[in-house]
């Protein structure tokens, strides 16, 4: 999260789409990994259709960027990693509302 923050002060020479391709890529697995263990635990089927929403908006946007332009790029990586965040809330609140087993 603290690398977006810097990111507009990356080099020139770097390129936009690898970056977007590089934070894809590392969040796709953490995400899938944390949503699949609270789903493990609590089984709330919302929670990872929430997630699966989120990151199918965000593979989209870096997908159709070229073809959907850049404004199609933003909104659906910014709505994707909104409903990811919102996903993952959910995700946290239903895994410490459990009763251990």
């Amino acid at each position: 999260m603290v690398g977006l923050l810097f990111a507009g002060r990356l080099p020139a020479g770097w390129n936009n789409e690898f970056i977007h391709a590089a934070l894809l890529f590392s969040v796709l697995p953490v995400a899938l990994i944390t949503l699949g263990m609270g789903y493990r635990q609590h089984g709330k089927r919302r929670v990872i259709t929430m997630g699966t929403i989120g990151m199918a908006a965000m593979i989209a946007g870096f997908l159709l960027a070229e073809t959907w332009g850049e404004s199609a790029e933003k909104t659906l990586t910014l709505t994707g990693g909104l409903i990811l965040a919102l996903a993952h809330l959910q995700n946290y609140r239903c895994r410490c509302c459990q009763n251990p087993h």
